[in-house]
């Protein structure tokens, strides 16, 4: 009863194995993009070079080759992104059949599109921007030494050490002692709020002391000219960049391995024993893919979740259906015969019932490839049989388990007729693992389709993808919940990386506060990218900003279309202006919130390493890529001593 539904954000899908590939196409479109503008820039610049005063230089050798590389690199590329999709199909990680995952679906989409000769071109021209602009890059990688940048780290943490941002920060940890006197929970929130909380503070108190750290060093050297006693050695300007990210990333991942271990134990030691016995857990489920029959909507504004009830007046059976595909073979061979189904849904009341707080039921219905529907009648009654039997030959012994679990192996069929349903609560019930033994044996046609529907009358049931699942794995150990916290922290590590990376990059140009600054604001862009999309989008009730502001000096409702007029129609001009420059935005803006996994932690959920890598590390890479190759460009380019 203390454990609660996890809900995964709608704002995008997680990244999978079956849709890295088309992934990978997608940022070498937008990568491409930002390095072609960048290369117009250069062109601009070279040409006015050339042709001015200092035309005297040799630009012409370097140029030369830096250009056939990159003509080579970008058709190389182009032939990868067109091979790659068709391989990892026929090697087998996606799977045939399945339209129902967005990543299926996209990389479908992306092959059918590159037939096309454009997009061919596209690809092709975004190649040879990237490898264009990396290529100086990787020349330059040649005289790198390793040494030297790991000096540089070193020194790097030394002054960190000896600066009082850290300490000061680090003396706000006091506050954990005296957390218990402001944290109030309800027991069924209080792993919740205890872990958020926790996660919260850590975050804001690391994310500070990293930006200013990372924001302020470089610019402090600078204008105190102590950064001429390193570039006089043979050190590569580049290399204190790559010095200084390490440097204070490997500090700040120290310093955060040390407080996630303070708050785990605070946490459990905060704890009540109840709450931490349902929901302090890692549980490794096994999700399935959710489809509703006559659903209907209740008029509630979140559109997460759809509704089935039971409504005498109602046409149609309205149910919701979970189709299980890779089951994992371990379920079929448990020594007990059982496998936890754990369930939460929401409760739309229409009326109070007979008492007020009545008890909503459910029923399940487990169907395996095997099951024939022309059977039911002759299932209920072998069971009732069984049962019967059992209770007289063997009074004081409950052998309906056994039973269910040798009729589920035998005919594919289970079912749970009054299960009760708590709002926003997570239940469990037993499975029979002889359904999965049944699974094993119908290779050819994998699948477990499980079927829920509402047995309250004048009640519906708000159900969503995550609301239902198979238990693979309780996770309740000791160890399981200490790693799973410790992963559940590295969420906040990557989000560290993330702030030192654009910090150090903007410091290579830009002062201290104004690096902190624009560092944190995209950090903050970030977060509310949802809203910037509806606007880009031009989905935001009243329209754009200037059609908004003509509707507030006129006093036009909203659901009211403006009435054509030069004035409107200027604004919707400039709406659609400002809407491309939005779109724009928001492919210079991290995704912070791939980079959180506070929830699953929170609800007691195991971090997978397929979550943990493809969905959070591999975005991160891609995003700070493109900072490294403005981090080079602007460290050559400064004036810093002779």
């Amino acid at each position: 009863m203390f454990a609660t539904t996890l809900v995964i954000d709608q704002g995008h899908e997680p990244l999978s194995w079956a849709g890295l590939p088309a992934t990978v196409q997608n940022w070498l479109l937008v990568a491409g993009a930002f390095a072609g503008f960048g290369l117009t820039i250069w062109f601009i610049a070279f040409a006015i070079r050339w042709f001015g005063p200092a035309r005297g230089r040799d630009h012409n050798r370097p140029t030369v080759a830096w250009l056939a590389g990159s003509v080579f690199g970008g058709v190389l590329l182009a032939v990868i992104a067109v091979a790659l999709p068709r391989l990892w199909t026929r090697v087998g990680w996606t799977r045939p059949g399945t339209t129902t995952a967005a990543s299926s679906n996209q990389l479908q989409d992306m092959m059918r599109s590159l037939g096309d000769t454009k997009s061919l071109l596209l690809l092709s021209l975004a190649g040879f921007a990237v490898v264009a602009v990396t290529l100086p890059i990787l020349r330059n990688a040649i005289r790198l030494r390793w040494r030297r940048i790991w000096a540089l780290a070193r020194l790097s943490m030394k002054e960190a050490i000896r600066s009082k941002i850290l300490w000061a920060f680090s003396f706000l940890l006091l506050v954990f002692l005296f957390g218990s006197w402001f944290i109030t929970a309800e027991p069924a929130q209080q792993v919740k709020t205890y872990v958020e909380t926790v996660y919260a503070v850590m975050t804001l108190l690391l994310l500070l002391t990293a930006g200013l750290l990372a924001a302020l060093s470089l610019p402090s050297d600078i204008r105190r000219q102590t950064i001429h006693t390193i570039l006089t050695k043979p050190v590569e300007r580049f290399e204190i960049v790559v010095g200084r990210f390490i440097g204070y990333t490997l500090l700040m991942g120290a310093v955060l391995a040390v407080m996630t271990l303070f708050s785990l134990v605070y946490v459990w030691r905060g704890v009540d024993p109840d709450a931490k016995k349902e929901s302090l857990r890692a549980r490794v489920p096994v999700f399935g893919e959710l489809e509703t029959v006559g659903s209907r909507s209740v008029g509630r504004e979140w559109g997460y979740r759809k509704y089935i009830g039971l409504m005498p007046m109602a046409r149609g059976d309205q149910k919701a259906v979970w189709r299980f595909y890779d089951i994992p073979a371990s379920l079929a061979n448990r020594p007990d015969h059982k496998v936890r189904l754990e369930y939460g849904f929401d409760i739309f009341r229409l009326t109070k019932g007979r008492v007020e707080g009545e008890p909503v039921f459910a029923s399940f219905q487990f169907e395996t490839p095997r099951w024939d529907e022309h059977k039911l009648t002759e299932y209920k009654a072998k069971r009732d049989r069984e049962y019967e039997k059992a209770r007289r030959q063997h009074p004081r012994e409950d052998l309906r388990s056994e039973i269910d679990n040798r009729l589920a192996e035998e005919y594919g069929y289970f079912e749970i007729a009054d299960a009760e349903v708590v709002d926003f609560h997570t239940l469990a019930r037993d499975v029979p693992s002889g359904l999965f033994k049944d699974l094993q044996a119908a290779a050819d046609q994998p699948g477990l389709k499980v079927t829920v529907r509402c047995t309250t009358p004048d009640q519906f049931l708000g159900v969503a993808q995550p609301d239902l699942y198979l238990l693979q794995r309780d996770g309740s150990d000791n160890l399981s919940v200490a790693w799973n916290f410790y992963k559940g922290a590295m969420g906040i590590g990557l989000l560290l990386t993330l702030v030192i990376g654009v910090a150090v990059t903007c410091s290579t140009y830009l002062n201290g506060v104004i690096s902190f600054l624009l560092t944190f604001s995209l950090i903050g862009a970030g977060l509310i990218a949802p809203f910037i999309q509806e606007l880009a989008e031009r989905r935001s009730a009243g329209g754009g900003p200037m059609e908004s502001l003509l509707r507030l000096s006129t006093g036009s409702p909203i659901s009211k279309p403006l009435d054509k007029s030069p004035t409107s129609q200027a604004a919707t001009f400039v709406d659609a202006g400002f809407s491309e420059v939005m779109k724009a935005l928001l492919y210079m803006l991290p995704r912070v919130k791939r980079l959180s996994l506070t929830d699953y932690v929170a609800r007691g959920f195991d971090i997978s390493t397929e979550k943990l890598l493809l969905d959070s590390c591999l975005p991160l890479i891609g995003y700070l890529f493109l900072w490294i190759v403005i981090a080079y460009y602007l460290i050559r380019s400064r004036e810093i001593a002779a």
